[in-house]
């Protein structure tokens, strides 16, 4: 019993590690392929639905991979919404991914589940799956490497759709060489942060009622001696893992800080600035206070300071995220939710929270010149349940002119964006937009005439 899963039944972690090892220890390099399989959003389902249903949809995927075992396969439930497999390849260049992608498109289809409840079919029909596959080339290798190696290729940016609601990614050569500069960057990020290699930049917000910025986004930039300049998606994720990106996050937020006592002491008006923060920092019971610490080194009313979390964060720490919430509000800070309008419960929870501030999806305006009507419609209506709760509604990754021109129109309260300006060193910033009088051209003069044309309409 000490090797079942309570939740599945089947075999846990500790009996597949231990197999595992057993099974590779007597095989030849490429026989077996390491396999891992992700649930995406499976918080939601526990948020919106409960615990046992949670449970049902975990034992079905367990049930259903199950079936297609071979006397040499393995499987377990490695934790959460995890899977493990050893799968037996059908050649030396590893799985035969024809014969395993229709099983995991039918893991998927969670429809039909017995004593799955009617609301559950009809709005959650099926799950979406990530899938990462490695070929097991050194059977002497760690199992921890292994299923590292298989979670890399599920997390691989050239994982691909193989159908309506599954991704497969393959650990391959380059995956390895990006393991290695990885690495490197792990080894790195300490030292870095001592050394002053970090640099604060700005990413300026446009108010779409004035023309004019009045706030900015705090955004990181490493210059490393030997690496030369690492693009944040690079080391962002790397210091997610290693738990440094909140020692990054508490650096941006002094430089922002810093960056308005700057400003004050140099006679301009301040504007507000915003910082990211990892979801990690909401377990930590005096994150709130280590805020308020700073900001009261620097002189700096929290008012000007926002702090964002992004919806996944916030929605798969609810609880956390309320305690946290009401400190900030206590303490004065703004607080901000990014990626609104990405996750299954942002409608159904957002009533939940006391927020601020929420930034739209920056989805909304990817790969279109102009939003299509669809997204004119979702858009409309997300800031206007925005307005409705009282929040301020911010639209990022702003492409171009006719979609500034369109959040204007329904209303949008700021946009940010490349339409506007990419992210600014701090000097480029402070003579854009902070020594002189910026002002977008045409943004102001609609603005207005919008306000007149809802005057006369209300007055008729």
């Amino acid at each position: 019993m000490s090797f079942r899963d309570p939740v599945t039944g089947g075999w846990n972690s500790a009996y597949f590690d231990m197999e595992a090892g057993k099974k590779l220890s007597t095989r030849i390099p490429g026989t077996f392929s390491f396999v891992i399989c992700d649930i995406v959003g499976f918080t939601y389902i526990n948020d919106l639905f409960g615990f046992e249903m949670g449970n049902k949809v975990l034992s079905h995927v367990y049930s259903t991979l199950e079936k297609y075992l071979t006397d040499n396969d393995l499987l377990c439930r490695q934790n959460g919404d995890r899977f493990n497999l050893i799968l037996t390849n059908s050649s030396s260049d590893g799985l035969d991914i024809r014969q395993w992608a229709p099983i995991f498109e039918l893991v998927c289809d969670i429809g039909l589940i017995p004593g799955l409840e009617t609301m559950v079919a009809k709005h959650m029909p099926y799950l979406n799956l990530k899938v990462g596959i490695y070929n097991i080339t050194d059977t002497a290798e760690p199992i921890e490497i292994m299923r590292d190696k298989a979670l890399t290729a599920m997390k691989s940016e050239d994982a691909k759709q193989t159908s309506n609601h599954v991704s497969l990614g393959f650990y391959t050569d380059k995956e390895a060489k990006k393991k290695a500069r990885e690495f490197a960057i792990s080894r790195k990020m300490e030292k870095a942060l001592k050394n002053g290699e970090f640099e604060a930049y700005l990413q300026p917000k446009l108010n779409l009622k004035t023309g004019s910025v009045t706030g900015a986004e705090a955004l990181v930039r490493w210059n490393d001696a030997e690496l030369g300049i690492i693009p944040p998606a690079d080391f962002i994720p790397v210091m997610e893992r290693y738990g440094f990106v909140t020692d990054i996050d508490m650096y941006v937020f002094g430089e922002s800080c810093r960056i308005l006592r700057m400003w004050m002491d140099r006679g301009f008006n301040p504007i507000r600035i915003s910082s990211n923060f990892s979801g990690l920092h909401l377990r930590n019971r005096h994150f709130v206070e280590e805020l308020a610490h700073i900001a009261e080194r620097w002189k700096i009313d929290p008012c000007y300071l926002e702090i964002e979390f992004s919806e996944e964060s916030v929605f798969e720490d609810i609880e956390n995220t309320k305690r946290m919430e009401a400190k900030l509000r206590d303490a004065g800070f703004m607080f901000s939710m990014d990626d609104f309008g990405s996750g299954y419960s942002s409608m159904s929870l957002i009533s939940e929270l006391d927020i601020d501030i929420i930034k739209l999806d920056r989805a909304f305006f990817s790969d279109s010149f102009f939003p299509d009507a669809g997204r004119q419609f979702v858009l409309d209506a997300l800031i206007e349940l925005g307005h409705n709760l009282g929040m301020e509604v911010i639209a990022e990754g702003v492409e171009n002119e006719a979609q500034l021109q369109f959040l204007c129109k329904i209303r949008c309260d700021m946009a940010q964006g490349y339409s506007i300006s990419k992210p600014l060193s701090v000097d480029a910033f402070e003579e854009k937009y902070i020594r002189n009088e910026f002002t977008w051209p045409g943004i102001r003069e609609l603005a207005e005439y919008l306000d007149e044309k809802e005057e006369v309409q209300e007055n008729e």
